[in-house]
């Protein structure tokens, strides 16, 4: 009873984390998303402008075909953020080092995957077109960095871009738009500081392609990955998926093997506490038949007969769920760092546990007692 109070214990506080990571808002529109990733080829695009090129000529394309309203590129996948990089403001001082993401994208990445403006305006065809150096930056950044300053129009300093296969020299940015947060640091984190440049100042080499389509996503994978392919053969497209199917791999795949894990053991351990206390209340009444019978033979009703075996089973049940409290309350710091959103000594979840054994229990008793006033007292009393 013990064990198997700690078991479903575990498994109620992973089943509310995992519910609570599921209804996390990662801040885009994951449905009718199809992605897929892109790593270019380094001997035919070694420089910033070819692989800009191949991004430039490629979502014109995607974006003709039946059924697609917007497609985009970016260095991120949600919910996993950018390349990190420090980060500094023009004519703003600070002791501490501001850190964040940094996101090379192209100007329909916001549109496609529903990242609303909150402040001045979106990148352009012709922003990009122009080479002309400016960031987007999300809420985040927004507040932690300028406060109530409006961050429109300063300057940011990106040093990441530094460091960039093509260093960008001087990588001083405008700020011309504040955009929502999304996830860049794992479901369970606040979204971290983050930059959106323009892909044609920084070629990394590597993209992330989003298309968003009027009807179901997966019907349009076979033709994603031949737009790709009719531009470039040597350019293979990895993982071509909706969203919603990437993100219960990348991200909800682990948290659900262990809650299915523990569901298992739990379910064994509650199936062990209906025949262990069953098979003990049963050997009981076998052995106090002569009892039983003596009773019943000075008037007991078989009512008062059932109520003692309950008794006894009851005080078994007991027994076994302070026990397992103390299991509980000893091993439930060690899973506290696998939940999200509950408690480790949740009280919702630890009553419904033992509210569930307690029943199992009794109901397992309660057989025996009825076995129990079946006794024949005369049979009883000449047994010995």
């Amino acid at each position: 009873m013990a064990l198997s109070l700690l078991l479903l214990s575990g498994d109620g506080l992973l089943m509310r984390s995992f519910l609570a990571e599921r209804q996390v808002d990662i801040g885009i529109s994951t449905g009718q998303l199809l992605t897929t990733q892109l790593s270019l080829p380094p001997k035919q695009y070694k420089t910033t402008e070819s692989q800009a090129r191949f991004l430039r000529d490629l979502l014109p394309r995607l974006q003709n075909l039946p059924g697609v309203m917007s497609a985009a590129g970016a260095l991120t996948f949600p919910p996993s953020g950018g390349l990190p990089s420090d980060f500094d403001v023009a004519g703003l001082t600070h002791s501490e080092r501001w850190k964040g993401d940094m996101v090379p994208c192209s100007w329909q990445f916001f549109e496609t995957v529903r990242l609303r403006l909150l402040a001045g305006r979106l990148p352009t065809a012709a922003d990009e077109d122009r080479k002309l150096k400016i960031a987007v930056i999300n809420q985040t950044m927004a507040e932690k960095y300028f406060g109530r300053q409006d961050p429109l129009g300063r300057e940011l300093d990106i040093e990441a871009l530094k460091n960039a296969p093509e260093p960008v020299a001087n990588p001083r940015f405008q700020i011309v738009g504040v955009v929502s947060d999304m996830k860049n640091d794992g479901v369970r984190r606040p979204a971290t500081p983050e930059a959106y440049v323009p892909y044609t100042l920084a070629g990394y080499g590597a993209y992330s392609l989003y298309v968003r389509t009027f009807g179901n996503p997966a019907a349009l994978s076979t033709a994603l990955e031949g737009q790709v392919l009719t531009l470039d053969r040597s350019v293979v497209p990895q993982g071509t998926t909706t969203l919603e199917s990437a993100l219960e791999v990348s991200t909800y795949a682990r948290p659900r093997f262990g809650l299915m894990l523990f569901s298992v053991f739990a379910g064994i351990g509650l199936l062990l506490v209906s025949l262990g206390v069953y098979s003990v209340i049963s050997y009981s009444v076998s052995q106090q038949a002569r009892e039983i019978g003596i009773r019943m033979a000075l008037g007991a009703s078989p009512r008062d007969v059932r109520s003692q075996v309950v008794a006894a089973g009851l005080g078994f049940i007991l027994m076994g769920v302070g026990i397992g409290m103390l299991f509980v309350f000893l091993v439930g710091r060690v899973l506290a760092s696998q939940l999200f959103g509950v408690f480790w000594y949740d009280p919702a979840t630890l009553g419904g546990v033992v509210a569930v054994l307690v029943v199992v229990g009794l109901a397992s008793s309660y057989l025996p007692s009825i076995r129990a006033t079946r006794v024949d007292p005369a049979i009883a009393l000449r047994h010995e």
